[in-house]
């Protein structure tokens, strides 16, 4: 029974799904008004402004009544007894609460009910069950600038309908989940973050699309981009979540997958686009389950021991793997967008060792996942590193004395390269360019020094980002 009982905490951890008991009362509550309340007994009250600032560190209990007030913590510290609520707000609106570190209450932050345009900045919560929570109907609030570090249970959670806010900027380390939005959350956007060593999923999205009584489809749109996780239990997990957008997140180190994907039922987790995420060194990239479908999921890299998993019993449901192909620079570096990059630590990934025989950095055979799961475009690996010249040199049929030619200068580059003289690898390869150039229409074809040129000049620019 313990073991089943430790097995369902650790689901419900995993999920962000929390249902505990509500916590008791804190022993004193400060009641901020238009008139100050009772700040004078924690602080000074500014009435131009309508700002409290704290001159000394408290027990309390902290809640608003009214609007446009100004919370000003002013470096000091908020301890609770290990429940209540640190700082409330009920159906208030332009509020700010900022410079505070709260710790060991239930919930540090309770935003509750139909609040809006609030300000949660450069606060510290530490140790508590909750680091916030955001509570039914919220909208336009911008929580950024905050740490939030050994949280129980969850950094923020976003629960039921909350919509248009904005997560951005904030550090989330040690906590159980990081940021949850669960149960029809809208539009929201989770941007530029920093999570570490999280026990749960650093970012979980279970919004569940539904139809309100008034026809405003709701659960969707909401968009993590920018973000990134390491050392975390989950990097990314979606459940019935639909038409969301996770992009340009660096997923690193997770315990067990970085990004994943689960529906129990057809159409629950359905549009959403997945895109220019870099996944490495987890024991998955991406997990799809369930009935997942019809869901983007392109210009990604992956680079882990085992790059996909899915897992789905009697039925097979398709997800689109990549975009036609489409001028544009790719997450690996080449010149067109495609599918994803498929890599190994090892180098024994798809894309590590895949045809590329026109040389359009797209691997030539399609890469079959599942039945209806087939990325058709896979981006070419180990693309326009100084030391793979010499293998696109070897791999054309050239003549005999230009391609000794060519070959001699990249792998002066490539020695030049590892010695750590860029300066001298940029030399030889402008060289290189030359000589290609040169040679263009005589001793190769267009197509082949053209080819040989737009690898060089790949090389070229990223030797440019390395240098001091």
């Amino acid at each position: 029974m313990l073991k089943k009982n430790n097995l369902l905490a650790g689901i419900i951890l995993s999920l962000g799904l929390f249902f505990l008991a509500p916590p008791a009362a804190t022993a004193q509550t400060i009641t901020l008004d238009l008139a100050g309340g009772n700040c004078h007994e924690i602080g000074n009250w500014d009435p131009a402004t309508l700002t409290c600032t704290l001159t000394a560190d408290t027990s309390a209990s902290i809640s608003f009544r009214g609007n446009g007030i100004t919370l000003d913590g002013n470096g000091h510290v908020m301890t609770g007894p290990g429940s209540g609520t640190g700082v409330g707000v009920g159906r208030a609106h332009f509020l700010t609460i900022k410079n505070l570190t709260i710790r060991n209450y239930f919930f540090g932050i309770h935003v509750n009910y139909f609040a809006s345009e609030i300000q949660i900045t450069n606060n510290r919560l530490e140790n508590n069950i909750y680091g916030a929570e955001i509570r039914r109907g919220n909208h336009d609030l911008t929580i950024s600038g905050n740490t939030f570090v050994n949280n129980s249970f969850v950094g923020i959670r976003f629960f039921l309908r909350n919509h248009d806010n904005v997560v951005s900027g904030n550090r989330f380390e040690s906590t159980g989940s990081g940021v949850s939005l669960w149960h029809h959350n809208s539009r929201n956007v989770v941007s530029e973050n920093v999570f570490v060593s999280n026990s749960g999923t650093s970012i979980y999205i279970s919004s569940g699309k539904a139809v309100t009584e008034f026809g405003e489809i709701i659960g969707i749109d909401n968009q993590v981009t920018a973000n990134t996780i390491s050392g975390s239990r989950l990097g990314i997990g979606l459940t019935f979540a639909a038409e969301n957008t996770v992009r340009d997140n660096t997923i690193e180190n997770s315990g067990e997958v970085g990004i994943r994907m689960y529906c129990a039922r057809p159409t629950g987790c359905i549009g959403n686009e997945i895109s220019g995420n870099t996944v490495t060194d987890n024991p998955v990239g991406i997990q799809i389950e369930g009935a997942a479908e019809d869901n983007l999921i392109y210009n990604n890299a992956f680079r882990n021991p085992r790059n996909f998993r899915i897992l789905q019993n009697y039925f097979y449901y398709a997800n689109q793997w990549s975009v036609p192909k489409t001028p544009g620079t790719n997450i690996a570096g080449g010149p067109f967008l495609g599918g994803n990059l498929w890599s190994k630590p090892d180098g024994s990934g798809y894309s590590d060792n895949c045809t590329d025989a026109d040389g359009d950095a797209l691997c030539d055979v399609p890469y079959f996942l599942r039945v209806g799961n087939t990325d058709h475009l896979p981006l070419v690996g180990n693309l326009y590193s100084a030391c793979g010249l010499s293998d696109v040199l070897e791999s054309m049929d050239l003549p005999h004395g230009i391609a000794n030619s060519l070959l001699a200068k990249a792998k002066n580059l490539c020695a030049a390269y590892e010695k750590g003289n860029l300066k001298a690898a940029a030399g030889m390869l402008g060289a290189f360019i030359a000589e290609a150039e040169a040679q263009r229409g005589k001793k190769l074809t267009g197509a082949d020094a053209g080819k040989l040129i737009a690898y060089a000049e790949g090389v070229a620019a990223k030797l440019e980002d390395e240098m001091p």
